[in-house]
């Protein structure tokens, strides 16, 4: 799970607050990049496995799981853009 937090000392100066929450969205736009990409391959991964492979009810669940766990973690992502 990703997780993205933005720690903002309230001393800080208004350039440096706005630095802060650049960087931690800059972060987020590059993880959601990573996921999108590992989702892409993961599909892809599924050109390889035949219907008549032994295999392949467990390759799709497997699949399947894996879309999610990934999709979850771009919520979370999302999630912490709206936090800040």
């Amino acid at each position: 799970m990703t997780n993205i937090t933005l720690n903002i000392n309230e001393s800080c100066s208004h350039d440096k607050k706005i630095h802060f929450i650049e960087e931690t969205v800059k972060n987020c736009v590059e993880n959601l990049n990573i996921h999108s990409e590992t989702i892409k391959r993961v599909i892809k991964s599924m050109d390889y496995v035949s219907p008549k492979d032994p295999t392949y009810k467990l390759e799709v669940l497997n699949t399947l799981r894996c879309i999610t766990s990934l999709l979850g973690n771009i919520d979370d992502d999302i999630d912490s853009l709206r936090n800040i």
